[in-house]
């Protein structure tokens, strides 16, 4: 099985074992029923994206998420304690997970450059901040 397939699998497997319902999952992901109808069903484009999110709605990890099969007994009876080291049930394309963690890593370092470059640009406009309202406050003792 295809390793896209394996994780829309989980997703819907694990929306129904949470009792969940599609509308629910659209509004948490910022998005309407039919569009994550499209994502649970592999028709929406650029999907791997909200993965993060979608685990953190089902309470797992990514790698629960990512890195399990649903059609894996063990996975369906204890969902809390899936075992991301067996891989009798990983018969799938180990590139498209290379190329996920990829984009994840690459996700995360462009939210740390981007954290990095705002709080610079708030530290340099806390300084023009202050030197126009020391300039404006030596104005106002001149009069």
């Amino acid at each position: 099985m295809q390793a896209e397939a394996i994780i829309l699998k989980n997703i819907r497997f694990l929306r129904k074992l949470k009792e969940l319902k599609s509308d629910y999952m659209g509004r948490e992901l910022g998005m309407s029923q039919g569009e994550y109808s499209k994502l649970e069903n592999g028709l929406k484009k650029q999907w791997t994206g909200y993965l993060p999110k979608i685990a953190e709605i089902f309470e797992v990890t990514f790698q629960e998420l990512v890195y399990n099969d649903t059609t894996n007994n063990h996975f369906q009876s204890a969902h809390s304690g899936w075992n991301t080291e067996d891989n009798s049930s990983q018969n799938f394309d180990k590139s498209f997970y290379d190329q996920l963690i990829f984009e994840m890593n690459e996700k995360e370092k462009l939210k740390s450059e981007l954290l990095l470059s705002l709080s610079q640009t708030q530290a340099k406009l806390k300084q023009k901040f202050e030197s126009i309202r020391s300039r404006q406050h030596a104005e106002a003792n001149l009069f």
